[in-house]
């Protein structure tokens, strides 16, 4: 985990969206969850979730209740990782309104 998250939370890493980076994440949790849950919130405090669009986090979020599957059920059903999502989604509006 100290490894990845070093890579997905530099700043010098070229990515053309921060939605890279939190597909990178969510892979990487989802690989070995029962090994791997422990860090879940950690992995995706990594992740800007303000610098990713309306639609994209609204799709996020959508996805994870729509697609009703144990494995984003998982991640998003911790409430602070629910958290960061609506945090960034606030975020993410309020900038592009004052653009």
């Amino acid at each position: 985990p100290n490894e990845l998250m070093t890579l997905i939370d530099s700043d010098e890493v070229k990515i053309q969206s921060e939605l890279q980076i939190y597909d990178t994440a969510l892979r990487w949790l989802l690989y070995d969850w029962n090994v791997r849950s422990e860090f879940a919130v950690v992995v995706m405090r990594c992740v800007r979730f303000g610098l990713l669009s309306p639609q994209q986090l609204t799709q996020i979020e959508h996805c994870a209740e729509a697609a009703n599957t144990p494995d984003y059920c998982k991640i998003y059903c911790i409430p602070e990782i629910k958290k960061m999502l609506q945090d960034g989604l606030t975020f993410s509006i309020l900038r592009e309104n004052y653009k």
